[in-house]
């Protein structure tokens, strides 16, 4: 059986905006799994830094009698 002309143009169409779709979907996810990865290490560095200036923060006294 052969398809029309406009009906095989046309699904053509569909199919390259499913593979443009595709595409968008596919290069967004890595872009967010990317940027959760930078958020992350973020997120440690911030945390590392708030520990380390809060030790740096108390008194002598006390750092000493802790360790």
């Amino acid at each position: 059986m052969e398809v029309p002309p406009d009906v095989e143009g046309s699904l053509n169409a569909i199919k390259s905006a499913i593979t443009s779709v595709n595409e968008f979907i596919t290069s967004t996810a890595a872009a967010v799994e990317e940027q959760s990865i930078v958020t992350q290490d973020m997120s440690t560095n911030m945390q590392k830094a708030s520990a380390e200036f809060a030790a740096r923060s108390k008194p002598r006294e006390y750092r000493t009698l802790k360790t």
